[in-house]
């Protein structure tokens, strides 16, 4: 009697455990079929992507003892000799080859003085430099051209024992977008394309042909794919 009362609860037990588990299968089958597959990917090829590149120039005079040179906010281009000779922004080659479209958006340069001549008081003349948007940058040739920018300042970099670097940055605005293959076309129908202008140095009365200090330029673009 006992032996047969044991049964029926045996079986209910197993009929439970076997409902159960069918609950549980079912569950686990419902969230699978929720889960969303990645596939197809979906890319945004109209998504802007923001690279900012650095280097530090030398700044060296000529034999003639003058600083007359600029430095390109164009990504892709080779330093004047006054500032070395050598590609701007080394990782470029490598950022460009993943898109076709450019243009910067801020520039800075910070100037470190590395020449302290002090027995000649005040006789060298001040370095002075300035941004300047044209599309088409050239040596400035004298400090009138510097000065006329708007923003332009004044280091007497021989003498100053402050001991403080000099800043300067270009915020860029409203600037269309160029192919990476040539980040400076020019101006195209009035509008600024790409990555114009650059800072313009000059000074004179220098020790000739020596380094005088280096530069750190910083150069922020943004980037994208043609839709």
């Amino acid at each position: 009697m006992r032996r047969n009362n044991r049964n029926p609860k045996r079986g209910n037990r197993n009929g439970s455990s076997k409902r159960r588990n069918r609950n549980s299968l079912s569950a686990a089958t419902n969230a699978v079929s929720d889960i969303k597959m990645p596939f197809p990917l979906q890319v945004n090829m109209n998504a802007i992507h923001v690279y900012q590149f650095r280097n530090v120039l030398p700044m060296t005079t000529t034999a003639g003892g003058l600083i007359n040179s600029f430095i390109s906010f164009d990504p892709s281009v080779v330093t004047q000799s006054t500032f070395g000779t050598g590609t701007q922004f080394t990782e470029w080659t490598t950022v460009s080859a993943l898109y076709q479209l450019v243009r910067v958006r801020q520039f800075e340069i910070q100037i470190c003085r590395t020449y302290l001549d002090e027995t000649k008081g005040d006789d060298y003349q001040p370095l002075v430099y300035a941004s300047n948007r044209s599309g088409v940058l050239a040596n400035p040739g004298s400090y009138q051209v510097v000065i006329d920018n708007g923003d332009s300042q004044m280091y007497s970099i021989l003498t100053d024992v402050s001991g403080k670097n000099h800043y300067a940055s270009a915020k860029c605005r409203q600037v269309a977008w160029a192919s990476v293959t040539t980040p400076n076309p020019g101006s195209s129908n009035g509008i600024i394309v790409g990555c114009p202008g650059g800072f313009v140095f000059y000074g004179s009365g220098f020790p000739a042909s020596s380094q005088i200090g280096f530069v750190k330029i910083v150069g922020t673009y943004q980037l994208k794919s043609r839709v």
